[in-house]
C-alpha cells in the first residue's frame, strides 16, 4: 500500500420492505493505525446523534469491506430512521479522535467534529485495547 495516497472510500445504503443494507468500503488506509470503526451521525441535532455501526476490517494492503442490516427505523438500535443521518464517518477511537474519512449527504458539509463524542462504555473498551497493544509492543 502506498503511504502517499489519500484514504477514499464509500458507504451505500440500499433499502427495501423495512430493511436497510449499509455496506462500507475503504482503500488506503493504514492498517495499524487502526481499528476503524463507521458511524452515521445527524448533524442536525445538538448533542449530535450518532449510530455506531461496527470495526470495518482493514487488511495489509489498507483496504477493508463490511456490511450491515438494520430494520430502517432502527439503525444500529438507536430507534432512528436511517434517512435521519446526513453524514458518515470513518473513526479511530484513540487518545485523540481522528477521521480519516467522512462523507455528506447532499452538498452542505456541516461541521461535526468538535461535537463527537466517543461513549463511555466505547471509551473502557478503548483503554483495555490500548493497553493490551502497549503490552504487545513491549514483549517484543
Amino acid at each position: 500500500m502506498a503511504i502517499d495516497k489519500q484514504p477514499t472510500g464509500y458507504t451505500k445504503i440500499e433499502n427495501k420492505n423495512g430493511k436497510c443494507k449499509i455496506t462500507v468500503y475503504v482503500q488506503n488506509l493504514i492498517k495499524e493505525k487502526g481499528p476503524y470503526v463507521c458511524y452515521l451521525i445527524d448533524t442536525t441535532k445538538n448533542p449530535l446523534y450518532t449510530a455506531r455501526l461496527g470495526e470495518v476490517p482493514v487488511d495489509d494492503t489498507g483496504r477493508g469491506e463490511i456490511w450491515w442490516e438494520y430494520r430502517e427505523d432502527n439503525v444500529a438500535d438507536t430507534g432512528l430512521n436511517v434517512d435521519k443521518f446526513n453524514v458518515s464517518t470513518i473513526v479511530v477511537e484513540s487518545e485523540e479522535t481522528s477521521f480519516p474519512l467522512v462523507g455528506y449527504v447532499g452538498k452542505e458539509r456541516a461541521s461535526f467534529k468538535d461535537r463527537f463524542v466517543v461513549k463511555r462504555e466505547q471509551q473502557k473498551n478503548l483503554k483495555k485495547r490500548l493497553k493490551l497493544k502497549l503490552k504487545l509492543k513491549m514483549k517484543f
